[in-house]
């Protein structure tokens, strides 16, 4: 009987201070082979094998989305030849499992996995490295997204994806939760063949996963994120303000672009922020913009009919706080512009109010606020990274990079902070290496 084996990865609170052992799944050894580690500890299950040979055949490597019972597939390991045993005890695991690596020289940009000075080390270290070698693992093809939504314990259909013509979105008919990081769907199971014709599809497939060299490792981390304010909405607030501020020809633009009204914001430009707990607040003698910005944050304030409609938020507050500021500052517009700033990946766009507005085609929540994603903001900022003085700009540079983590549909926080760790980690070993040459 075969099996194919969901391998969900970069999941957890173990992953925000360690190495997760399935960051080898997305890159070649340095000995050309294909590894696989199947989460969460390595191992498989005895009933996962049939008079000595293991019935997994083929896995689809997934990333598992944050709050959803979603994973996304990005990857695809097939001839799987176990090199993790059921038989053995753990300590003679350990040792079989270092001499395999010793006998095969594994390693990912010229360090091993095993020893003192190894990529897996110290209180990373466990009994498992690797659960599988693979004759090939494959990236999904460029231009292509696979989701997989599976049942939940209710076997109801979980939230709404954002999905485009190429992608490809198959939704699970059985319960495959409850499994650990890991679910098996055997042949005769419903959803076997389903999954074997995606596995089968070599349109769907593309390179092969890389070597683990420079030009594989991930971008430079922004100040955001060596500060640790990726997720910061304080943080971004201040920024997108301080920068309004500095250089208010842009704030114009994208003011004109997000409003559809062109050229009315350049005189008594003024920018606040926290007035009336508003986070960002632009306005002249003639406009007035309300912004709220979110980036983890769901909507505060929420109140519901006898029904479960939702009939109030903390935006209708902010609605209400116009109508001071306006006469405050004596602003003489028609109406004020609202908009909520949010990640791509937000779950405020699967929000019960939203719906299309006709005027700017941004959904819009509720009965006033326009929704924009950082996709937008980023894009209209990302031709001022090749113009002066904007791109001499350290600090501007780096905020509009930062942007870039939240421009997905799907947040891949925990996967990139685990392979810049991994890259991190070959780059401290190689170093000590070459100290120890030296001395």
């Amino acid at each position: 009987m075969k099996e194919i084996v969901i391998n969900r990865m970069f999941s957890g609170k173990y992953l925000r201070e360690n190495i997760g052992h399935e960051v080898i799944n997305l890159f070649q050894a340095d000995n050309g082979k294909f590894y696989i580690y199947l989460n969460d500890v390595g191992v498989i299950g005895k009933e996962h094998f049939e008079n000595g040979k293991c019935t997994i055949d083929s896995m689809l490597l997934a990333h598992t989305l944050e709050g959803t019972n979603t994973v996304e597939i990005i990857g695809l390991a097939t001839g799987l030849h176990p090199v993790y045993n059921p038989e053995l005890e753990e300590k003679e695991q350990e040792s079989f499992q270092r001499k395999y690596a010793e006998d095969n020289a594994i390693s990912y940009g010229g360090v091993s996995i095993y020893g003192v000075n190894s990529i897996f080390r110290g209180s990373e270290q466990q009994t498992v490295n690797i659960t599988f070698e693979a004759d090939v693992v494959k990236k999904v093809a460029d231009g292509k997204r696979i989701y997989i939504r599976m049942a939940d314990k209710t076997n109801q259909a979980c939230k709404e994806l954002e999905t485009y013509e190429t992608d490809i979105v198959v939704n699970l008919s059985e319960v495959k939760l409850g499994q650990g990081l890991k679910s098996y769907i055997a042949e005769g199971d419903a959803d076997y063949s389903i999954l074997a014709g995606i596995i089968n599809d070599s349109s769907l497939w593309g390179d092969v996963m890389p070597l683990a060299t420079p030009a594989a490792a991930p971008s430079e981390l922004s100040y955001m994120d060596i500060c640790q304010r990726s997720y910061d909405e304080l943080a971004y607030s201040n920024a997108m303000a301080y920068f309004a501020k500095k250089y208010p020809e842009i704030a114009f633009k994208l003011l004109d672009q997000l409003t559809g009204v062109k050229d009315s914001y350049h005189r008594d430009f003024v920018v606040r922020r926290e007035e009336n707990h508003i986070d960002l607040l632009f306005f002249n003698s003639g406009h007035l913009v309300i912004v709220e910005n979110k980036i983890k944050s769901e909507l505060n304030g929420v109140e519901k009919n006898d029904n479960g409609a939702i009939v109030k938020t903390q935006l209708d507050d902010y609605y209400d706080a116009a109508k001071e500021i306006k006469e405050k500052y004596k602003i003489n517009c028609p109406k004020p512009y609202f908009f909520v700033f949010a990640p791509d990946y937000s779950s405020l766009k699967h929000y019960s109010l939203a719906h299309p507005n006709p005027f700017t085609k941004h959904l819009r929540i509720g009965e006033h606020f326009d929704l924009v994603f950082y996709s937008e903001i980023y894009t209209f900022l990302l031709p001022y990274l090749k113009k002066t003085p904007y791109s001499k700009d350290i600090l501007f540079v780096q905020f509009i990079k930062s942007l870039e983590r939240h421009t997905h549909s799907y947040d891949d926080g925990l996967w990139e902070t685990t392979v810049r760790k991994f890259f991190e980690r070959i780059d401290t070993c190689a170093a000590a290496k070459k100290v120890k040459t030296i001395l």
